[in-house]
């Protein structure tokens, strides 16, 4: 009675503030069916509720009234079966039919699949009538389905045609409710699940619940998809267990293989020399086994310390998608392991036996790089009526793409310095080294810098490096605008966001965005100098401009560059930057 109370004296707070009363009459009231009836009717007396029965469905979802069945969901398949039963699959081509099945017949039940977990019945009974749909009938009959449907809701890449399996459909988007309660855990919705399920634990270590509401069972069952997926970035490492969580983002399997030895360590933050800021390098090997060595050296450690957080491993940016969360599922169905991100899943389907028996090969053979294999088409392996066409030759520079590139330099405005930076990665050994060169607006060079990298991951994060060291090198010149320019858009991009930033070079970035806050050049004084217009290359992020030049080429296309550098290349980077004359600029 004492809750009844408050909830009533709420309602009426809410009324005065907006001027909206509230009827009664309308109002229904849903109560545990264990309360006593004596209380149920006090409670309904109170609020003035006389209703106890609830419509079968409100705002386009089932009323949950205990646990939902199947016959909850009664309208949303006869709506379905309405939909689908007033298309003429006759008068339609296959892909006409195709059309129609993904862009209606299997957007319908998005909306209820977000909220509920539908049962595996309806999901299958909704997937036969698209069946049906897609084979077509004749004379009442079905026609025969000469290929099973597995292979149809494969993507068109393995040979199928891109269907949907509304059952993985319906987990994923699951998952991300479960995600925004991770990403947002100080929303209303947040915090009243948290309270009631797991109030003092996290959200990712709670356990089934046995009085569970439909929706939030419906978000354990994403939960379970989400715990696959989500990866720990290491800012102090306190928070992340050794042992337990997902904390090495690599291709198969996100916890350490194991421990080589008897090992009491809890925590990352015990891996971490408190002096230094950086790995303990004696105390990882002598407890982890080679493979996760290599990987742990590779997570970069924040110079400033920071809270862990939890990011998406299968997008590059960090930030979960349903769309890579669909994937990972049909991976988990299928029986695959855990691969890599979404954008780079061509790599993370590399077999790791393979891969050390091609490095191995590569000590006694001229082999091509993986990317040159994938270029290889029936188009580009014919011969020369002699069998003797080269795979190299195959799968060269000549089948890639066309890219613009900028062949000059373009100096900055008078009183103004440019700063370029680029940066070589190689694969094999995992090297990688940046350059730097910083120039005025008459092309002379003011300074100009390498530096090599151990343990580095991909040629997107010897970028991220190079734009780190180059910030660093203009506070030389606190009191001069400077212009930040390199060839990778996408890190370019992300250094002008300020939002935080999810992706594995975070802790790179976040050390160069925090140097470049701290140049004490005032913004408006930029503005004057670069009208940072719609359709300008110049942005202005606090006090440097960041322009990415050659825009066109991917990271991708800059990491196979990166990978034709041979090792003796790579430092000094004579081939990259050079001092150029009063006519003509590199880099």
């Amino acid at each position: 009675m004492e809750q009844a109370a408050v909830v009533k004296h709420l309602l009426s707070v809410f009324e005065r503030c907006t001027g909206q009363l509230l009827s009664p009459s309308k109002c229904s009231l849903l109560m545990n069916e264990s309360r006593d009836e004596a209380v149920c009717g006090q409670v309904r007396d109170l609020l003035g509720v006389q209703r106890v029965d609830f419509e079968a469905e409100y705002l386009g979802l089932p009323t949950p009234h205990g646990r939902i069945k199947r016959g909850a969901f009664q309208l949303l398949e006869e709506r379905f079966q309405k939909r689908m039963s007033a298309w003429k699959e006759k008068e339609l081509s296959a892909a006409g039919k195709e059309v129609l099945i993904k862009s209606i017949a299997q957007a319908l039940p998005n909306y209820v699949m977000s909220v509920f977990k539908l049962p595996a019945t309806l999901c299958e009974d909704l997937m036969r009538h698209i069946r049906g749909y897609w084979w077509g009938s004749e004379k009442g009959r079905r026609k025969v389905q000469w290929i099973p449907w597995e292979k149809k809701i494969m993507p068109k890449g393995f040979g199928g045609m891109g269907f949907r399996d509304l059952r993985l459909v319906n987990q994923a988007l699951l998952a991300k409710q479960a995600w925004r309660l991770i990403f947002y855990p100080e929303s209303f919705c947040a915090r009243v699940l948290k309270a009631k399920y797991f109030p003092n634990g996290n959200l990712l270590d709670t356990v089934t619940a046995g009085d569970a509401s439909p929706s939030w069972r419906g978000i354990e069952h994403g939960l379970d998809l989400l715990k696959h997926g989500v990866v720990h970035r290491v800012g102090d490492g306190k928070s992340i267990r050794i042992w337990r969580d997902n904390w090495i983002p690599r291709a198969h399997g996100m916890k350490p293989v194991g421990s080589c030895r008897p090992c009491r360590l809890r925590w990352v933050s015990h891996l971490i020399d408190d002096d230094s800021g950086t790995w303990d390098e004696t105390l990882v090997r002598r407890y982890f086994y080679a493979c996760d060595v290599d990987e742990i050296f590779k997570i970069k450690i924040p110079r400033n310390r920071c809270k862990d957080y939890v990011a998406w491993h299968f997008e590059k940016n960090g930030i979960f998608s349903v769309k890579s969360a669909y994937q990972l599922a049909m991976r988990r169905e299928n029986g695959e392991g855990v691969v890599g991100s979404s954008s780079t899943n061509l790599d993370g389907r590399k077999c790791p036996h393979a891969a050390a028996l091609r490095q191995a090969m590569r000590a006694h053979w001229l082999l091509p790089y993986m990317d040159s294999f994938r270029l290889l088409t029936k188009k580009n392996l014919q011969d020369d009526g002699k069998g003797k066409r080269s795979i190299l030759s195959a799968g060269g520079q000549s089948f890639r793409k066309p890219m613009s590139v900028n062949k000059r330099w373009l100096p900055p405005a008078a009183g103004n310095l440019k700063v370029n930076v680029d940066g070589a990665f190689l694969p094999d050994s995992g090297k990688a080294a940046v350059g730097v060169i910083i120039r005025d607006h008459e092309g002379h060079v003011r300074l100009s810098d390498w530096r090599l990298l151990h343990h580095c991951r991909d040629a997107e994060e010897a970028e991220a490096a190079a734009c780190r060291e180059g910030i660093a090198m203009a506070a030389r010149w606190p009191d001069i605008p400077m212009i930040l320019e390199t060839d990778c858009a996408v890190v370019a991009g992300r250094l002008k966001r300020k939002e935080h930033d999810y992706s594995m070079t975070w802790s790179i970035l976040q050390e160069a965005r925090r140097d470049m806050l701290a140049h004490p050049v005032q913004y408006d004084i930029l503005a004057n100098f670069f009208d940072p217009a719609p359709k300008s290359s110049y942005v202005c992020i606090g006090p440097v401009i960041l322009r990415p030049v050659n825009i066109e080429i991917s990271a991708k296309e800059n990491e196979q560059d990166h990978r034709q550098t041979q090792a003796g290349d790579i430092v000094p980077f004579n081939k990259k930057f050079f001092i150029p004359s009063k006519h003509q600029h590199g880099g």
